[in-house]
């Protein structure tokens, strides 16, 4: 669990080298989207479709806004950007069941992604903290057959504030009992 001479591991180059210097790891936070799974261009093509089918234009940038955030926080600037022609929550419920569609037909694994957690969970206690619905990365973690690895996840509905503020994050360590230096 101690990294020794992780000099080794670091470029000469490097702003930050670390000579001498014992790197100690007690926990490791993974995130869900654009981590484990590729599903933020599948929420952006959710959220797409849906405009498209109400006849309203998006921006494309606008489209991916979902990407790293919550659902909540995105469908916030989406609704109050765009004119819909349904309430936001009919909106939300339509964009949400068309992501989840799209995962049960496609889930698209980062390469590597399920290889690394299977090793690092022989190490080192593992938590998930993502800005999507636990039902969402529950399903997620279970198809990909790593679940059980986990020793503490937190969906969107486990934590005030989404990305980029560090809420869920400082929830998981403070759980773990896992020291941030």
């Amino acid at each position: 669990k101690t990294l020794k001479n992780a000099e080794k591991h670091m470029r000469h180059d490097s702003v930050c080298i670390m000579s001498e210097q014992k790197l100690s790891i007690n926990t490791i936070i993974f995130d869900l989207d654009g981590t484990i799974i590729d599903s933020e261009r599948i929420a952006g093509r959710a959220v797409e479709s849906a405009f498209n089918e109400w006849g309203v234009p998006i921006q494309q940038a606008d489209a991916h806004y979902v990407i790293g955030r919550k659902w909540e926080a995105a469908f916030t600037h989406l609704f109050s950007k765009y004119k819909i022609p349904l309430s936001p929550d009919e909106a939300a419920r339509e964009i949400i069941q068309r992501y989840r569609d799209a995962l049960k037909v496609e889930l698209p694994v980062v390469p590597g992604s399920v290889e690394a957690i299977e090793s690092m969970a022989q190490d080192f206690p593992l938590a998930l903290v993502s800005g999507s619905a636990r039902e969402e990365i529950h399903f997620a973690l279970k198809k990909l057959g790593v679940y059980q690895c986990f020793q503490l996840i937190l969906g969107a509905e486990d934590y005030a504030r989404s990305k980029p503020e560090p809420d869920g994050y400082i929830e998981a360590m403070q759980t773990l009992s896992a020291d941030p230096r």
